[in-house]
């Protein structure tokens, strides 16, 4: 997420800047949406495991 932030990108073949505009929009996006599904996910799994223990 930080490279797509920087227009970068890693293949395996080391950094590599990305040229066309309409890729970096993707790439951007996909990581937005990596960043907020991990968000979302951390915050139920940290409910879950506050109320859990309530229930036993």
């Amino acid at each position: 997420m930080v490279l797509a932030s920087r227009g970068q990108r890693d293949l395996g073949s080391g950094l590599e800047k990305i040229e066309k505009e309409e890729e970096l929009g993707c790439v951007r996006t996909q990581s937005r949406r990596v960043w907020i599904q991990t968000w979302v996910l951390t915050t139920l799994m940290t409910a879950l495991a506050v109320v859990v223990p309530e229930l036993f």
